[in-house]
């Protein structure tokens, strides 16, 4: 919707002007800082402390005021805004939804772009998807999010090439907040080069003055002292809700557009139709279903698959969880995190259906009119014996959307600790252990199976149309009629094909590390044309991944007609148009 959208939101209340001196400020208030309290901190990408913001690789910094002239409800919408960032899995796709949110540095992949919550690793958002889910992040309590794209990978590993994203949360806060923000879309269907396209093929268009895709977020920070100042604790919990947005909203999108080379615009669509294509694979016409007969498929009969797909997937999530802290001395201080979400998206595209697949029917079945048996079974003469070899494609415009349904439940909880050790050295080191849960139901696909049966189809005793396999009429099989568009379909039949597939499943990430850093120029080795010493940091670190992962029949087989993936287990293939 991007070039197309009003996005506007509540929350945003200040004007222009101010929002472009937010954003001019945004990356030089914290380097004031640092030099106006003489403070040694730890820059994304390095190890080592410094009392300044500068380092050799660009570091840009997005702080917490600039989020909130954005008014954005979803930090995946506030780093897809930097210029060094493409989207990658977030709450616009719908079509191969992981149900995650991640981050493209670069655009080499969110795999190879390392995220951080407070400097320490985020864990692989899904069983199915590596790359960390920013749907953990409470956006409440971010003090400011580093991102850094160069020279990341020689200080966090190969998983960085692309950059690190670093979490900064504000775990000093004291006192009591909540935020309630409310956003939507505002959308005037005023195109008129997409509206006659959608015109000329009669496909219905939207209202003028669209207002839809309403997210509310609720959320809640309360910080705490202790009353020697030297500690803290910060609880945090949100909620957000978000409403789907469906491609029939836009007249730019009410219909699968294409662009011919003089730059004419036109509905394309899906050649698994309804009425069905029937494809004569011996006598090689291209017929669709008219009646009880066949007549020639033009591009006209193309599916229009568009309305059906989410532009904005519908979402809940709860989050919760706490940061705090203790300083014991200058040597000891003590520190906690955790971390809780709960997510569950919903992703639609078109209906489902039989997409091409390979049929031998009998000349003798019950499913051909003598219209359609002179039509596909005439070059072989009408014996028992005599199979019409087709291929079908017909959508399951009666059963309705292909649904996935995803929710990811994670919990992450570090303790650590850090402070000084002798002349200018220090250490930290901590322990975590990140979980994440995936539950996933596939609704609405048909099963390829099933189908060769429901086309096995015979008479009984009383002339009902029955399927001709005595066990699949057991497991409920009810003939497939789709060689008439005057015969409605039914349901019986839909009952016995819709197959819904599962996976469930669930990684678990452990982190042990210890580092120790200091400045040489204490004894005396500096650079003569550097103004401070050398900075030095090594240290160890222990990393265990595992992950489970368990799939259904329907997905093991890859008896699913609608995934268009070879792979049954592939978490991101895209499915079928």
């Amino acid at each position: 919707m991007k070039g197309f959208e009003s996005r506007i939101r509540q929350s945003l209340l200040t004007g222009a002007a101010l929002g472009v001196c937010a954003l001019t400020m945004s990356t030089t208030a914290y380097a004031a800082a640092a030099a106006d309290d003489l403070q040694e901190i730890v820059i994304t990408g390095s190890r080592i402390k410094t009392d300044s913001s500068a380092g050799i690789s660009p570091v840009t910094s997005v702080g917490s005021e600039e989020i909130k002239l954005q008014g954005a409800t979803r930090i995946e919408d506030v780093i897809n805004n930097l210029p060094q960032a493409f989207a990658g899995q977030g709450s616009m796709i719908s079509n191969g939804s992981s149900g995650t949110a991640t981050v493209n540095l670069r655009d080499l992949g969110a795999s190879r772009t390392l995220v951080l919550v407070n400097g320490h690793r985020m864990p692989a958002g899904s069983p199915l998807n590596p790359a960390a889910d920013l749907n953990e992040i409470p956006e409440a309590l971010v003090k400011r999010v580093d991102v850094l794209t160069g020279g990341a990978s020689a200080v966090y590993g190969a998983d960085a090439v692309a950059g690190v994203v670093n979490f900064v949360m504000d775990d000093n806060f004291e006192g009591a907040k909540a935020d309630i923000s409310y956003s939507f879309y505002q959308h005037n269907n005023n195109a008129t080069k997409f509206q006659n396209a959608v015109k000329a093929r009669n496909f219905g268009l939207p209202e003028d003055d669209v207002t839809d895709g309403f997210t509310r977020t609720y959320s809640g920070v309360l910080g705490v002292n202790t009353p020697d100042g030297k500690g803290n604790i910060t609880v945090y919990a949100d909620y957000r809700k978000t409403m789907a947005v469906t491609q029939d909203k836009r007249d730019y999108s009410a219909c699968a557009i294409s662009v011919s080379a003089k730059g004419a615009y036109s509905c394309g669509g899906s050649g698994t139709t309804a009425p069905a294509q029937i494809i004569d694979n011996i006598g090689g016409g291209d017929y669709v279903v008219s009646g009880t007969s066949l007549r020639d498929y033009t591009s006209a009969d193309a599916f229009n698959y568009a309305p059906y797909n989410y532009y904005q997937r519908p979402d809940q999530r709860y989050s919760a969880g706490f940061f705090g802290h203790y300083e014991f001395n200058p040597h000891v201080q003590v520190y906690t995190e955790f971390m809780f979400h709960d997510d569950h998206t919903v992703a639609q595209i078109a209906p489902s259906g039989v997409f091409g697949q390979e049929f031998l029917i009998g000349c003798n079945s019950p499913l051909l009119s003598a219209s359609e048996v002179t039509t596909l079974c005439t070059n072989n003469g009408l014996t028992a014996t005599d199979k019409a070899d087709v291929s079908v494609l017909r959508r399951n415009v009666e059963g309705g959307g292909r649904i996935d349904d995803l929710r990811h439940t994670s919990y992450r909880e570090l303790v650590g600790l850090k402070g000084d050790l002798w002349d200018g050295w220090s250490y930290d080191a901590y322990a975590q252990r990140s979980t994440v849960i995936l539950s996933e139901t596939y609704k609405n696909d048909f099963s390829l199976a099933r189908t060769a049966e429901a086309f096995n189809a015979t008479t009984d005793a009383n002339g009902k149309l029955v399927c001709a396999n005595s066990a699949a009429v057991a497991a409920g099989c009810v003939p497939y009629n789709v060689f008439s568009s005057s015969t409605a379909i039914d349901p019986a039949a839909l009952s016995y094909l819709q197959t819904p597939g599962f996976k469930e499943g669930s990684t678990v990430q452990d982190v042990v590390d210890v580092s120790i850093s200091g400045d040489l120029g204490r004894y005396g080795i500096q650079s003569p044309l550097a103004s401070h010493g050398v900075g030095i940091a090594f240290g160890t670190e222990y990393r265990r991944e595992e992950l489970t992962l368990k799939v259904d029949q329907e997905f093991d087989s890859g008896d699913l007609a609608g995934q268009g993936g070879s792979d049954p287990r592939c978490g991101r293939c895209l499915r079928r148009p």
